[in-house]
């Protein structure tokens, strides 16, 4: 049984219908990444047929850009190793920053379909100023690891609730730290999130919003939102 949706099946209905597409075109589709993917040599494994989905849905039924994507997907994590490497969540060290900081899917899509993602530090007692920031991401995309398999990509809205954040962070969070943690997002999942709402931000985290915005792609920057 899937740990975060009990109606993947239904989700995966509406995200057909949404894209005009059948499951018999769904799963043409997936046979032919399969087949590609079978002369993959460099990438590591066979990914689930869930995953492949997916990928597929994110990038509209186009099999070259799925290929890229899919591709993009392994190879970053060679070359990110501060934010993929030793980073399972099972960890201890993973351990402690799930504890400190809470990311949560909503149980019910928006009338669009859209899920609704929230991240927010636990409580005002949090030290994640402990925590090295890298880990911060990791637990991030450990997430959207799960939903690749278990959820289907239909669109997200990311809520990120700065409550808590304390103003020591901003400095660890230097530009090269923040563009290697947003690569995945902008070359992976950008065309999965729908928007971006950033709540109850304090004054001092002003510039780190707009390093934000300036990191991004364009057209993601253009969906983040600080909403006081």
């Amino acid at each position: 049984m899937n740990a975060i949706v009990k109606d993947r099946d239904e989700r995966l209905k509406m995200a057909l219908r949404s894209q005009e597409k059948t499951l018999e075109q769904l799963q043409v589709d997936v046979n032919i990444i399969k087949e590609w993917l079978k002369n993959q040599k460099h990438l590591p494994e066979m990914p689930h047929d869930h995953m492949i989905q997916n990928f597929l849905l994110l990038n509209k039924f186009s099999i070259e850009a799925t290929k890229q994507k899919l591709d993009m997907y392994y190879t970053l994590r060679g070359v990110l190793p501060e934010v993929f490497e030793n980073k399972h969540p099972n960890l201890p060290h993973m351990q402690q920053n799930m504890k400190a900081i809470y990311i949560f899917m909503l149980p019910k899509l928006t009338d669009d379909g859209n899920s609704i993602a929230v991240m927010r530090i636990a409580s005002e007692n949090s030290n994640i100023l402990e925590l090295d920031p890298y880990m911060i991401f990791a637990h991030m995309y450990n997430v959207v690891e799960v939903r690749l398999h278990e959820d289907v990509a239909l669109g997200d809205i990311c809520i990120y609730d700065m409550a808590y954040f304390p103003i020591r962070q901003i400095a660890r969070l230097n530009p090269v730290l923040m563009r290697k943690g947003t690569i995945p997002l902008e070359k992976i999942y950008s065309s999965r999130v729908k928007a971006i709402h950033i709540l109850h931000a304090p004054g001092y985290a002003e510039p780190l919003i707009k390093l934000i915005k300036q990191l991004l792609n364009p057209k993601l920057a253009e969906r983040v939102s600080d909403i006081p």
